[in-house]
């Protein structure tokens, strides 16, 4: 019975592995150079994945939502960054 068992952990466990061998295979091949040298983007411009707006446009959207969170902890939107707010909510389809 231990060694039917055995071979049971052991069958999870290759299939364990065979599925993050996949994973790995799926991953970008650009995502190492890209850490290092992107900041904007995960991918190197002649990557399939590259998508400079789509990155942008998650950059942008989490500034808003931090203005937004810091906003509601103030006295709304401060006058000095109310344009460039406007703007960025413009820009991810939000006014």
């Amino acid at each position: 019975m231990d060694v039917e068992r055995e071979i049971d952990m052991l069958k999870d466990e290759i299939h364990t592995l065979k599925e993050r061998l996949e994973d790995i295979k799926m991953e970008c091949e650009c995502k190492n150079w890209a850490r290092t040298d992107g900041w904007l983007t995960k991918h190197h411009p002649s990557c399939p994945k590259y998508d400079l707006k789509g990155d942008a446009i998650k950059i942008i959207t989490a500034l808003v939502r931090g203005i937004e969170s810091w906003a509601s902890d103030e006295d709304g939107v401060h006058d000095d960054c109310w344009e460039a707010y406007q703007r960025a909510k413009c820009c991810i389809g939000e006014i």
